[in-house]
């Protein structure tokens, strides 16, 4: 597991997320669109769609956000994350 998907994992804990999700969620969290993640995870991008509706699905129970803003959200909770983990 990479710094990354540690960050994201301790933060999502309690989204119950499954570990391909978490790697998912890790690179949208970079800005990697659907096509990069599927080449890095070596799965269709069709997959890494299905994922990330599963993944959404779970963050609207949640946080209070949009499904055109989940992937921005993962950004800023991957950004504070770093930030938290710097000090």
């Amino acid at each position: 597991m990479n710094d990354i998907e540690g960050f994201f994992r301790r933060a999502t804990d309690r989204l119950v997320l499954t570990s391909k999700e978490v790697e998912v969620a890790g690179l949208v969290a970079l800005g990697w669109d659907n096509a990069e993640v599927a080449r890095q995870l070596s799965v269709s991008v069709k997959m890494v769609e299905q994922h990330l509706v599963t993944i959404y699905s779970k963050m609207r129970g949640r946080f209070d956000c949009s499904g055109r803003h989940m992937r921005s959200y993962l950004g800023v909770l991957h950004r504070e994350l770093c930030e938290k983990e710097a000090k």
